[in-house]
């Protein structure tokens, strides 16, 4: 019932999807330096304790070698250190 609902004031509006051409998109690419013949795995968003850090890390170290992939990390939070200095580091 509409009793039951109530408008979360920190979430986001939707905008409607717009599809990009393949020619926004590589150009997308080449600003952030993100190649265009791997497939790309984007981790976005808070970058805490409770994000389980750790295990993406472990993810990225398993993957370090693997030619086809690509990852992008955004984000910040409590745990941005620990990232960063693991790709200062290890330069996956």
């Amino acid at each position: 019932s509409e009793e039951k609902i109530e408008i979360n004031p920190n979430s986001i509006e939707l905008v409607p999807f717009v599809e990009m051409t393949d020619n926004e998109k590589r150009e997308i690419k080449i600003k952030y330096g993100i190649p265009n013949d791997k497939k790309t795995f984007i981790y976005g968003g808070n970058l805490g304790k409770p994000q389980g850090i750790d295990f993406l890390i472990e993810t990225l170290k398993a993957k370090s070698d693997d030619e086809r992939a690509f990852f992008v990390v955004i984000g910040s939070g409590t745990e941005y250190n620990k990232i960063r200095n693991w790709f200062d580091t290890f330069r996956p």
